[in-house]
C-alpha cells in the first residue's frame, strides 16, 4: 500500500504564449490569485524558459488548497496558446 507523505502535491505546468505582454499579464493574474485565495500555499515558482514559454511549479497541501491550484492552472491556460500540466504526489 502506498501512503501519501505530508499530504503534498507538486504541480508542474508549462505554458507557451503568443508574446511577452500576454505572458506578463498571466503572471500578474496568477500572483494576484495566489495572494487572494491561497492561505496555505507552500511554494510557487514561475520561470521564463524561453522568449514565450513559462514554467510554473506549485507545491501545495493536497486536500486544503486543491481548488486554488485548479483555478491557477486554469487561468494560465486561458492566457496561453499551448500548455502541459503534470502532477506528482509524494508517496512513501
Amino acid at each position: 500500500m502506498r501512503l501519501v507523505r505530508d499530504e503534498v502535491i507538486w504541480l508542474h505546468g508549462a505554458y507557451e504564449f503568443a508574446d511577452l505582454e500576454l505572458m506578463h499579464h498571466a503572471m500578474v493574474a496568477a500572483q494576484q490569485l495566489i495572494e487572494r485565495r491561497a492561505a496555505k500555499l507552500l511554494t510557487l515558482s514561475c520561470s521564463i524558459v524561453d522568449f514565450n514559454e513559462l514554467a510554473v511549479i506549485v507545491r501545495i497541501p493536497m486536500f486544503e488548497e486543491r481548488d486554488v491550484a485548479a483555478s491557477l492552472f486554469g487561468m494560465l491556460a486561458r492566457f496561453s496558446s499551448q500548455r502541459m500540466l503534470e502532477a506528482r504526489v509524494d508517496v512513501l
